[in-house]
């Protein structure tokens, strides 16, 4: 890995930047990579080196390959899947929405059970009072065979 291939293959790539997109000239790349015009200059014309913040923000902003930039080996240009970052909030969100239906679910279990004891006691009361009901009217009806 040595400076003088990494600065010729940073200039090699800048080049063809230039070259394939109408748009990018020398001083617009030096603007999305943060450093004055002269910095890049000197760059360019090897009397510098190139950084290594450069170097990752001209992979970024171009789709350069930071490997093969700073090691020569793979691919001139990323895979545009290459570096995808997922969000983690994105992995917590199912998993934050999984446990509140849990929570949800097992309270409306625990509130099933209630119902379901409630009608029971419930069934059991009408019982008894269906029980009263008899002994009263059976009481009724002796009274009214006694008179």
């Amino acid at each position: 890995m040595s400076k003088n291939a990494i600065n010729q293959r940073f200039i090699n790539s800048v080049n063809q930047v230039i070259s394939e997109n109408k748009t990018e000239n020398k001083g617009t790349i030096a603007t999305k990579l943060n450093i004055k015009k002269a910095k890049f200059s000197e760059i360019l014309n090897l009397r510098m080196n190139v950084g290594i913040e450069e170097i990752i923000l001209f992979c970024e902003e171009f789709n350069y390959n930071i490997e093969w930039l700073l090691t020569g080996k793979g691919e001139t240009k990323r895979n545009k899947y290459q570096d995808i970052e997922i969000p983690l909030q994105r992995v917590e969100e199912p998993q934050q929405e999984i446990e509140e239906k849990t929570n949800v679910l097992e309270l409306l279990r625990e509130q099933n059970k209630l119902l379901i004891q409630n009608a029971e006691m419930y069934k059991e009361q009408a019982e008894i009072y269906k029980e009263k009901y008899e002994i009263c009217e059976n009481e009724k009806k002796s009274k009214s065979d006694i008179k």
